[in-house]
């Protein structure tokens, strides 16, 4: 697939990359446009596509569901489980088996949580500093310091199915 980015007033294209198979929404911050390729975080410069830095995702993601063997489970691993959301100073990959924050202008990890994603979890949003995340697993929206990566609270929610968490 392609991925690139569209100058709506000049109606032109202004730069265009490889892309990759999986569905998600890209994250974007005032310099860079932040995707996954092929298992990694790439950091695109905004105005020209050129990756600024790539990191793997590995630790975060399942990659070896075998997909003649587990349709499902590879549908969700490639299609729906990664999820990014970025400010200027981090960007935090969420995935399958949990959930990364990187500086957003080298990429170094600053900080992991385990947590296991499943169909139905929200897209992550950023609040008062807090990156806030929704599970389906145990019907909960919790909330992890953008600095620590630790815990601040989790809410259990009653029969949940799907989140849809919004900042208001």
């Amino acid at each position: 697939s392609r991925f690139g980015a569209i100058d709506l007033e000049s109606k032109k294209m202004m730069w265009e990359v490889l892309g990759s198979k999986n569905r998600l929404r890209p994250a974007v911050n005032s310099k860079y446009v932040f995707t996954d390729i092929e298992n990694s975080i790439h950091a695109l410069d905004r105005k020209t596509g050129k990756t600024i830095w790539s990191e793997s995702l590995g630790e975060i993601l399942e990659t070896n569901i075998d997909y003649s063997q587990d349709r499902p489970k590879w549908e969700f691993e490639y299609g729906w489980s990664r999820r990014f959301i970025a400010t200027d100073e981090i960007v935090i990959a969420q995935g399958s088996k949990g959930i990364a924050a990187r500086n957003s202008d080298n990429g170094k990890l600053l900080w992991s949580f385990k947590n296991e994603s499943e169909m139905g979890d929200s897209e992550p949003v950023i609040f008062n500093k807090l990156a806030v995340f929704s599970s389906v697993k145990d019907c909960s929206v919790f909330a992890l310091d953008l600095q620590t990566g630790k815990e601040v609270f989790r809410i259990l929610i009653p029969e949940c199915n799907y989140f849809y968490i919004f900042d208001d």
